[in-house]
C-alpha cells in the first residue's frame, strides 16, 4: 500500500473521530496497518484512566489490541500519523516488539513513510539503540521518538520544580540571613 493511501486512511479515521466528539491533539497518533492479506485496521491514541490515574494508550496498542480480536493478525505495512498535521511518526520499541509478538510473520511487516519502506526490525534495532543511549542519561528510563514530546516536557520540568525548590531554599535563606542580621545588628564587624 502507497503511504498516501495510508495517509488518507488517517485522515478519514481523524474525521471519524472528530464528528463523534472526540477531541484530537497534537500529542495523538493514528496508527494505519496493512495485513498480509490485505485487511486494514486502525488504532488512535487515547487517554484511559486506571485507578484514577491517567494513562496515554499509544494507537499502536490500540492497533494491536483490534489485531487480537481478528484471526488475520500478520502485519504486512505499517504507519503511524500525528493525528493533526498526519506528519509520519516513527512508531515506539514497545510497540514495534508487541506487534511483532502477536504474529512471527509481522516480524516482516514495513514501516511505510513517504519517500521509503523500512522494514520494521531495522527500526526496531534503530530504536534500542537509542534508548540505550538515553539510559546512560540521569533520569532517562525509556526514550524513543513517538514519546520523545514527552519525555523532553517531563525532563524540562523535572529542571523547572528544581529550580524553583532552589528558589525557595534561597529565600528561607535569605529570610534566615534577615533575621540573623536584625539578631547581630548591635554586634561589631568581627562578630559577624
Amino acid at each position: 500500500m502507497r503511504f498516501d493511501d495510508m495517509c488518507t486512511i488517517a485522515r478519514i479515521t481523524s474525521s471519524q473521530k472528530t464528528s463523534l466528539n472526540i477531541p484530537l491533539n497534537y500529542n495523538d497518533t493514528i496508527c494505519v496497518v496493512c495485513t498480509s492479506s490485505g485487511k486494514i485496521i486502525t488504532g488512535v491514541s487515547q487517554l484511559k484512566y486506571m485507578n484514577n490515574i491517567p494513562m496515554s494508550v499509544h494507537a499502536e496498542i490500540d492497533v494491536y489490541n483490534n489485531l487480537i480480536s481478528d484471526s488475520d493478525n500478520a502485519v504486512s505495512e505499517i504507519s503511524l500519523f500525528n493525528a493533526v498535521n498526519f506528519q509520519p511518526v516513527i512508531p515506539c520499541n514497545e510497540c514495534i516488539s508487541k506487534i511483532i509478538s502477536l504474529n512471527p510473520n509481522s516480524s516482516n511487516a514495513m514501516l511505510i513513510l513517504p519517500d521509503r519502506s523500512i522494514p520494521v526490525l531495522q527500526i526496531n534495532a534503530f530504536l534500542q539503540s537509542q534508548n540505550s543511549i538515553a539510559n546512560q542519561f540521569k533520569g532517562a528510563s525509556s526514550v524513543n521518538n513517538s514519546d520523545s514530546y514527552q519525555y523532553l516536557q517531563n525532563r524540562l520540568n523535572e529542571f523547572l520544580v528544581d529550580d524553583d525548590e532552589e528558589d525557595e531554599e534561597n529565600e528561607k535563606s535569605k529570610e534566615k540571613g534577615r533575621k540573623k542580621g536584625l539578631f547581630n545588628f548591635f554586634k561589631g564587624k568581627s562578630d559577624k
